[in-house]
Parts: structure tokens; sequence; C-alpha cells
């Protein structure tokens, strides 16, 4: 299985909906310019800081920069049991 590669920078985060997943055990980050969402990592909107505090709550909706989430993506995917180890650091 292939997966498209994706240049990260240290300066970009993608936000994650706890509430709205998972979606076929798989978490589901912001599509970009906030419009839906995606379980693909390669198809997650990229954010400023700034940005995702903007969509964020801190509970149910939370960020994290794009290398971190990077680190634990498994076939273009990040499943749903990664992301809420990464919501609970």
């Amino acid at each position: 299985m292939s997966c498209e590669a994706v240049e990260e920078t240290e300066d970009k985060f993608l936000i994650l909906s706890l509430r709205s997943g998972p979606a076929d055990g798989h978490a589901l980050w912001y599509r970009p310019n906030a419009r839906g969402y995606t379980t693909k990592y390669s198809e997650a909107g990229r954010y400023t800081k700034d940005e995702a505090d903007t969509h964020t709550n801190g509970e149910d909706v939370v960020s994290f920069l794009a290398l971190d989430v990077l680190a634990v993506s498994e076939f273009g995917h990040i499943s749903w049991a990664s992301a809420q180890r990464l919501a609970l650091k």
C-alpha cells in the first residue's frame, strides 16, 4: 500500500476532532480551511498555531504538531487509538 509523501515543517499543526471520530477505526482530521474531515494524513489541513487555536477547545477538538502526527501514522492514516494517545500527552 502506498502513501503520499508529505513534507512537514516544524511550525504546522493538524486539528483532530475527537467528537466526530472515529471513522473505520481512524482519526478524523480537519481538511484545509476547516472544510470537512478526512482520515487521510496527506489530506489533512496544515495550520499555523494561531489558526489551530481558533478551532480547538482543548477537550474534543485538539491540535498537534504535524511532525508528531507523522511519527504515528500508519499507511497514510492515524488510528483512533494512536490519536487518543497523542491527545493524552
